[in-house]
């Protein structure tokens, strides 16, 4: 069995535009500002364990500043 660990998913939202992301949260920013750092959602996670031959996955959420993003991150 092969398991990833760690692995960050991202509502849709996010990944279909991460302007206002990046602009209220410094630590994504960071992290995601350039356009080559891959945000996935969790059908993208899916896709790329079955491609992978991944068996499981442990799904990590992010560490918004924000309490309620928090919340609406790990709702989705």
């Amino acid at each position: 069995m092969i398991v990833d660990i760690h692995v960050h998913v991202f509502p849709p939202e996010v990944k279909a535009d991460r302007g206002p992301w990046l602009r209220r949260d410094a630590t994504f920013a960071e992290l995601y500002q350039s356009r080559r750092a891959r945000i996935a959602t969790a059908d993208d996670l899916l896709r790329s364990m079955d491609t992978a031959g991944i068996d499981a996955a442990v799904m990590q959420g992010f560490a918004w500043t924000d309490p309620d993003d928090c919340h609406r991150h790990n709702d989705t």
